[in-house]
């Protein structure tokens, strides 16, 4: 009966150690991702996208201009 309860707590303990590093996946490749790569903040942003984005805004707010 030991046994089973003992094979049974190191099944939940290999499970939650895999839950967590499937979790926290993106944390732990950048530790171990080399630096030569960018992060999302110093990727450029092409110009044109902000304006699309501005546009889109801008008809969102419209949209719920015309709600109220």
């Amino acid at each position: 009966m030991a046994l089973f309860i003992l094979s049974l707590l190191c099944v939940f303990m290999v499970w939650s150690l895999v839950f967590l590093a499937w979790l926290f996946w993106s944390d732990i490749q950048r530790l171990v991702k080399s630096g030569g790569g960018k992060t999302v903040s110093e990727q450029t942003v092409k110009p044109s996208k902000e304006k699309i984005f501005d546009e889109d805004r801008k008809k969102l707010e419209e949209i719920l201009k015309k709600r109220k």
